[in-house]
């Protein structure tokens, strides 16, 4: 049983099945923790055995996703179209492939920003809620950075497009601003 039941490893799409402490990377890297799952990867915090002080997200994709281009599209996009651009995203590393018992898994290095936000929650004593101030930063910091992606016409995939009827994307940009 795995020490992080979130993400459905009996999936067919081939989740990776990480542990604390495991490495990857023929040693490279050793998991600190897990800092969360989607429809389509697992992003692990890990730290650098060869350089001791440089901590990094890694995000490892299912082996469904590796097969059918997913993953590689990803990647193409950081390394090629994204690269440089101004706004405040995690700045990509590198990449290589990590097999496991469900298979072939892509897996990406980022570099790690910040805290979670789960963990700014779970520090709030008093409630257990985050406090407002860091909500509308977090909305404005998630807003700027889908202005900027979009004038690279990237968009969020969990979006749908009556989101965008009501505010263009110059409105939303104007929003952040202010």
């Amino acid at each position: 049983m795995s020490l992080f039941p979130e993400e459905p490893l009996d999936s067919p799409l081939g989740y990776f099945p990480g542990q604390l402490n495991q490495t990857l990377h023929n040693g490279r890297w050793s998991i600190v923790r897990k800092l969360g799952w989607g429809p389509r990867s697992s992003t692990w915090l890990a730290i650098d055995t060869q350089e001791a002080d440089r901590i990094e997200a890694i995000k490892i994709f299912t082996v469904a996703a590796t097969k059918d281009g997913t993953a590689e599209k990803e990647r193409d996009l950081f390394q090629k179209i994204l690269k440089g651009i101004q706004a405040n995203l995690p700045q990509f590393e590198g990449d290589f492939e990590e097999d496991s018992s469900k298979g072939k898994h892509m897996c990406l290095i980022f570099e790690n920003l910040s805290t979670s936000v789960e963990l700014l929650r779970l520090g709030n004593s008093d409630s257990g809620y985050l406090l407002l101030h860091i909500v509308k930063k977090i909305i404005a910091d998630v807003l700027e950075i889908l202005c900027e992606l979009s004038d690279f016409w990237v968009f969020h995939g969990g979006e749908h497009p009556s989101v965008w009827t009501n505010a263009s994307l110059t409105n939303l940009h104007f929003l952040v601003q202010h």
